[in-house]
């Protein structure tokens, strides 16, 4: 569908397409950006009688790729039932028509998500799933006050935002991407890392950070804030966009994410787009906060020496939280314990000569000859 609009002061006129329009074209042409920030109209080159010509704006982030433009031109075009030869004068006329309604015939998989019955949603291609997620609708336990680093979009604090229990502030120098301390003193950091094409590069998409280095000093910062601190620290990476359309090779993208899990120990989830991210962020506070007691057994450190010791000693194989605390009696430090034969280990009550000897493996220096 065409609208007729003409500048009140410099009788410019443009003929705008329907966001409905719009729609149906990023649906055929998988992209996850909003409708809303699409602009696309016909202008008049030179006179009625010649050739209209199509514009295609996003307003997003980053610079889009000029292929998913040309790819949306095409589709509008088709909508519209226009060609590239069809003048000013043929398009005005089917702005005034009746029949300029869109005859895309999507497949029942490129419908909105809103529109198609439960049974079917498995269906839609995940890009369109994650274009019609709704932040405001992730029900959060308590107010949520993100941090968001200075470097972070203002899309993302915009998408964030959009969930009433939820409030925005800047940081310089943050330790992350987006922060979230609760209020019962969990630590959420994450890092957002954009997956993009040479031509869209940002401030922190991948090829950048890989390029500059900055990506394992980022890293780095994550794993000693969770190390050092005296409360429970998440630290997660997350990898958005899609890795086909990204000038890293696939290796050094598996190399990265194998290093980040196997070596790091961080979490790294991967995401479709910017809404996708914001998506998973929330669903991320919501699980924080909810199941509290679960994050704490898992990342709680103590910090008295005597818990310490034993929290040590808990990490050799069978040992109990009652057997550390009966080998801490029965030796007089724990340099002492690391030194301990086999046999001196056999002594300690509760400690049997099968367990004696896996703890004894464990602490021997064969491995260190």
């Amino acid at each position: 569908m065409l609208r007729y609009w003409k500048h009140p002061q410099t009788e410019q006129v443009r003929l705008y397409v329907s966001t409905e329009v719009v729609q149906q074209a990023l649906d055929i042409c998988d992209l996850s950006y909003p409708a809303s920030s699409v602009k696309a109209y016909y202008i008049m080159r030179d006179t009625p009688s010649s050739a209209a010509q199509l514009k295609v704006n996003i307003k997003t982030e980053t610079p889009v790729p000029k292929r998913q433009i040309l790819e949306l031109k095409t589709q509008i075009g088709s909508a519209i039932e226009a060609s590239s030869d069809d003048t000013w004068s043929d398009l005005e006329q089917k702005s005034k028509g009746k029949d300029t309604e869109s005859k895309l015939c999507a497949s029942a998989e490129k419908e909105k998500v809103q529109n198609t019955p439960p049974a079917q949603v498995a269906s839609t291609p995940p890009s369109i799933q994650a274009r019609n997620l709704d932040a405001a609708k992730v029900e959060l336990a308590e107010v949520a006050r993100v941090e968001l680093s200075t470097r972070e979009t203002h899309l993302m604090e915009s998408l964030l935002s959009e969930n009433p229990k939820v409030t925005i502030t800047r940081a310089e120098g943050a330790m992350a991407d987006i922060r979230l301390m609760t209020s019962t003193g969990i630590e959420l950091l994450i890092n957002r890392l954009r997956v993009s094409g040479k031509q869209t590069a940002g401030a922190n998409s991948l090829e950048e950070k890989l390029e500059s280095k900055d990506l394992f000093l980022d890293v780095e910062k994550l794993m000693f804030r969770a190390q050092t601190s005296d409360h429970p620290v998440i630290p997660v990476v997350l990898l958005e966009g899609n890795i086909g359309d990204t000038s890293v090779k696939l290796a050094q993208i598996d190399g990265l994410e194998a290093f980040l899990i196997g070596a790091q120990r961080l979490s790294v989830l991967q995401t479709l787009s910017i809404q996708h991210s914001a998506h998973v962020v929330l669903k991320l506070i919501q699980q924080v906060t909810n199941q509290e007691s679960s994050v704490r057994k898992h990342y709680v450190k103590p910090t008295a020496l005597i818990d310490q010791q034993s929290y040590l000693l808990q990490s050799l194989p069978g040992v109990s939280e009652t057997m550390a605390e009966a080998l801490l009696r029965h030796f007089a430090s724990i340099q002492e314990l690391l030194s301990a034969s086999e046999a001196d280990l056999a002594k300690v009550k509760g400690i049997g000569n099968k367990k004696a000897r896996e703890i004894a493996k464990v602490l021997g220096t064969q491995l260190f000859k």
